[in-house]
């Protein structure tokens, strides 16, 4: 560059010339646009480092959403493979059935054998129509099971008095109420038949219920007859338990104080 007033060459970038020191305008010039560019970036490295952590946490919150989405397809996947295995280890555990051997334990009314039966070969609830009527069965005498155990656990209790009004409404008697409601109720839950060649078995089963109510709280037809036409989520089988209570000589506490 040449300088204007003494004609001497020196840089462009010089701020002045070096011999006679008049000012160099474009250096000057140069020097501001330098600054400037040097405190553009001190900026941006400062706001970078600001919007870094923001950045990371998006990163891994994304990391994170498609490793999920990628779990919870796994596992989608997963539970439709282990479902399908199932369903076909059911498929040959009924398809080793024989319905004869069945039938066979049927007739021959051992039905705790007919039982495991039905279950080892998954028989239970099946679409095999030829079973209904053994897997009623067995479920009759099951339920008939259950209910001398109640009953047996019932007259472990019945003598604790104390035990017997703490736990009013949801205690023994209660239950047991309830459970000779269901079973003697044309409706009830669980006790409907739908093969008359079972019949038998529904009977000996209300047969359990009725010498229970009449040997624990006295019950006559017509006591039972109501029972039968109670179900337990009404009014009316809350007065049957109270009645029950003052049989026994209980205190019946309200649900608020047991």
């Amino acid at each position: 560059m040449k300088c204007e007033n003494c004609g001497a060459e020196y840089g462009a970038r010089e701020l002045k010339c070096p011999y006679c020191g008049t000012k160099n305008l474009t250096g000057a010039q140069w020097q501001q646009e330098e600054e400037h560019a040097q405190q553009r970036m001190r900026q941006e490295k400062s706001w970078a480092i600001r919007k870094a952590p923001i950045y990371v946490v998006n990163r891994v919150a994304n990391v994170i959403l498609l490793v999920s989405l990628a779990l919870f397809v796994l596992s989608i996947v997963v539970v439709a493979i282990l479902c399908k295995v199932e369903e076909i280890r059911d498929d040959h555990k009924r398809a080793q059935a024989v319905y004869e051997d069945a039938e066979k334990l049927y007739l021959e009314e051992d039905f705790i054998a007919l039982d495991h039966y039905l279950d080892d070969h998954d028989l239970y609830y099946s679409h095999d129509e030829k079973y209904d009527v053994l897997c009623e069965a067995a479920l009759f005498y099951d339920n008939k099971l259950d209910f001398q155990e109640e009953w047996m656990r019932y007259d472990r209790w019945k003598d604790e008095k104390d035990y017997m009004e703490d736990y009013s409404e949801y205690g023994a008697a209660a239950y047991m109420l309830k459970r000779c409601s269901d079973i003697l109720g044309e409706d009830g839950y669980g006790y409907q038949i739908d093969h008359q060649e079972n019949q038998k078995y529904l009977d000996e089963l209300r047969e359990h219920a009725t010498v229970f109510l009449v040997s624990e709280f006295q019950y006559t037809e017509e006591d039972i007859e109501r029972l039968k036409q109670t179900r337990s989520y009404e009014d009316e089988f809350e007065n049957i338990v109270r009645e029950a209570y003052r049989r026994k000589g209980w205190i019946y506490r309200e649900t608020s104080e047991s």
